[in-house]
């Protein structure tokens, strides 16, 4: 058996280990840091997700549960996404070494959970969001493929209603990703052969039925539900932030920097030369190559258990890296083609196809450049390195080939993470430095956060409860960028999740949103105003419900906003305002 050589268990050990290596930091850095605008908005989202009316992503209801069932505590939620994304990877990549080999259980677990780790080149914001749910969601839709089955009936109909499940949880998260993906898996299984429209009919009717009762729980009925949507759209629109349908499929420039692209040559020439070292019968090149992966790891090792002051500093682009092994394998592949060692049937080029657009799929709708977003799912074009170079490596009975590949890949993944640990979005230093711990609820569960975050949260906490503020009150954020300061005041942030501002349609959409609050939740709630910003929501939006402010209003406080706090590099001052003569708030408003 090519599995019981000692070459291959010494690398498939160092493989095991740095995949424990890696699981250990990023578990380990669920309990630091916070960012106060996008995961602010993520936690109010799927904190109180019936107190909003209007929504293009349906993810903070998907999340709610499991919100409650960790006791609303961030960072075992953190983990506890973190575990579901990489769970359902883990089975994704052992259901294609199944259908690609036939190695032994234990060690397909092993590469599989390897390969799984690289899912986390999107490690920007761990608590759940949109994104994440979107990447799951392909995830368990591709489960779904490989498990399609063409001689076991009971198989198929379980692979078509899982593949229906994953559709759902799409368009839950991003109903364009959703379209896209449901014409990717029709084009796939017509070019597998694979369709077969009874069985497509069960996906169908399991999507919608999931979305059916997702509308009543939701909105009561599919009318509302539906009107959700529209409205939703409509107000997207006002926004001017790029959403535009009519660039929805579009194809963006691809500015990688040297420093990427001479990352993905140097691991491109890593990957080649460590497979020439496998693939020669010598001795002592094999020595040289477990040499190699055995420095490999220990990068890995140190990496990820020790705290160094070193940032790789690759930038949103990082997850490209991969490519360089992608090319490699492609360029092993088309050399034993040309040779005849392999045959043009050997690849599987149906998945291939699959894998290399499901990224693309994933950034569909997004504002963002679609190559940057694309790299979330990265994880999908590291899956076509799989599937060339597998039939490759039973070929020549070389599979330690596959081992080097994952160490290789988990390199790439221990960089991205000791990236965004040194460099943390949208925080004012390395999650390693930050030692204030505070708590996060009156449940008193913590995180660790800069001394500087800790003090902003601590003195807006003091002035609100010393002027009476309670659990639960409402809080109107004009700052624009400030919803994670409202959820660790424990406040509710009504109208909307995330009162965004910066954009040319900022404030026509926060008339809009808050158009659906009735007048006496707006005259009970208290008002952050932000001095000198230019990112905030004008008080026009007050105005504009009959509200005279401030002189309706009370100041109780201000404090200063640390550079650092939004991404914003300048300190601000942020006042707090309390509701007076709330009777005569609400004639007016009506």
């Amino acid at each position: 058996m090519i599995e019981n050589n000692w070459n291959f268990r010494l690398k498939i050990f160092f493989c095991l280990l740095s995949t424990i290596s890696i699981i250990f930091v990023i578990l380990k850095y669920c309990s630091y840091g916070i960012d106060f605008t996008d995961e602010g908005y993520y936690l109010n989202w799927f904190s109180s997700p019936f107190l909003y009316k209007v929504s293009l992503s349906q993810f903070g209801f998907i999340y709610h549960p499991i919100y409650n069932l960790v006791d609303e505590n961030i960072v075992s939620l953190r983990k506890i996404n973190f575990l579901i994304t990489f769970g359902f990877s883990t089975i994704l990549v052992y259901l294609l070494f199944s259908r690609l080999t036939n190695f032994e259980k234990l060690n397909k677990i092993i590469l599989s959970c390897g390969i799984a780790i690289t899912s986390f080149t999107y490690l920007y914001i761990q608590t759940p969001s949109y994104n994440h749910l979107t990447l799951q969601g392909l995830l368990i839709t591709c489960i779904g493929v490989l498990l399609i089955s063409n001689i076991n009936l009971n198989k198929n109909i379980l692979a078509y209603i899982i593949i229906g499940f994953g559709g759902w949880l799409t368009f839950m998260a991003k109903p364009s990703s959703a379209i896209g993906l449901g014409l990717l898996i029709i084009i796939y299984l017509l070019i597998s052969q694979k369709f077969k429209f009874r069985f497509l009919l069960i996906s169908i009717i399991t999507s919608f039925l999931l979305i059916l009762i997702s509308a009543i729980i939701i909105d009561g009925s599919i009318i509302k539900f539906f009107y959700r949507y529209r409205l939703a759209y409509d107000i997207s629109k006002l926004l001017q932030s790029g959403h535009d349908v009519n660039s929805i499929i579009r194809l963006d420039s691809l500015n990688l920097s040297l420093k990427i692209k001479q990352s993905i040559l140097f691991f491109f020439i890593l990957s080649i030369l460590l497979t020439y070292l496998e693939y020669n019968n010598s001795k002592f090149l094999r020595i040289i190559s477990i040499v190699f992966s055995f420095f490999l790891f220990l990068f890995i090792f140190i990496l990820s258990l020790f705290e160094i002051n070193w940032n790789p500093n690759y930038g949103y682009y990082q997850p490209y890296q991969i490519f360089g092994t992608v090319f490699a394998c492609m360029a092993i592949c088309l050399l034993f083609l040309l040779q005849k060692k392999i045959k043009i049937k050997d690849i599987c080029w149906d998945l291939v196809f699959l894998f290399l657009l499901l990224p693309y799929i994933s950034a569909i709708g997004t504002n963002n450049n679609y190559w940057m977003q694309s790299g979330i799912a990265s994880i999908f074009w590291l899956l076509i390195g799989l599937v060339f170079l597998i039939p490759i490596s039973l070929k020549i009975k070389k599979i330690e080939i596959l081992v080097i590949f994952v160490i290789i890949s988990q390199v790439i993944t221990s960089l991205h993470i000791k990236e965004k640990n040194e460099d943390p979005y949208r925080n004012n230093e390395p999650l390693r430095l930050s030692n204030t711990k505070i708590s996060t609820n009156y449940k008193n569960h913590t995180i660790f956060i800069s001394d500087e975050f800790g003090k902003y949260v601590q003195d807006a906490r003091n002035i609100a409860a010393q002027s009476g503020f309670k659990k639960g009150n409402s809080i109107i954020d004009l700052s624009g960028r400030s919803p994670g300061l409202l959820y660790l005041m424990e406040a509710k942030s009504i109208g909307t999740a995330w009162n965004i501002g910066g954009y040319k349609g900022s404030l026509d959409v926060a008339k809009a949103k808050y158009d659906l609050v009735n007048c006496s939740d707006l005259a009970n709630a208290w008002v952050i105003y932000e001095i000198n910003n230019s990112r905030g929501i004008s008080t026009d939006l007050l105005k504009n419900f009959g509200i005279n402010f401030p002189s309706q209003y009370q100041l109780v406080g201000s404090w200063e906003v640390p550079k650092g706090a939004g991404g914003y590099m300048k300190n601000r001052v942020q006042k707090l305002y309390k509701p007076i003569n709330i009777e005569q708030i609400i004639n007016s408003c009506n």
